[in-house]
């Protein structure tokens, strides 16, 4: 489900400088990119 996708999303902490990008998608949210 949507909520269940953005609780998740909520937990994942991002250590800066990493070289890559995440594309998170999140139903009508669209797309979350992380660098």
């Amino acid at each position: 489900s949507k909520t269940t996708s953005i609780n998740i999303s909520l937990l994942i902490k991002i250590p800066e400088g990493l070289p890559f990008t995440i594309d998170w998608h999140i139903g009508d949210l669209g797309t979350i990119k992380i660098r």
